[in-house]
């Protein structure tokens, strides 16, 4: 039989960055108008702004990707969670919590 290791932690830590990243792309057009501004460039600075308002439908797909990325995360870590302390009920003899009672 197989080991079967999966560490929790990782997972954690691709939700905390995912969401990181889906924060930058939710903020990205009030970042580039800060950016605009500070270029010191009328021109350049439009060209900043344009660049990133172009991106707004490609922008919004990857936030709803990276948020149902995320939301596969939080269902691995949960069903893990359950198989863990029905495994660990298994070995010490005690009833297992029913499905879903985490």
């Amino acid at each position: 039989m197989s080991d079967l290791i999966v560490e929790i932690d990782v997972v954690q830590r691709m939700k905390i960055d995912l969401g990181r990243v889906r924060r930058e792309f939710e903020n990205a057009n009030e970042r580039s108008d800060e950016v605009a501004e500070a270029v010191g460039h009328r021109a350049l600075g439009e060209r900043v702004r344009g660049f990133a308002h172009n991106w707004d439908n490609r922008r919004k797909d990857l936030v709803e990707q990276i948020t149902q990325i995320e939301g596969h995360l939080d269902n691995i870590q949960e069903q893990f969670d359950i198989i863990d302390i029905e495994l660990a009920s298994g070995l010490t003899g005690n009833a297992a919590p029913p499905a879903g009672a985490m």
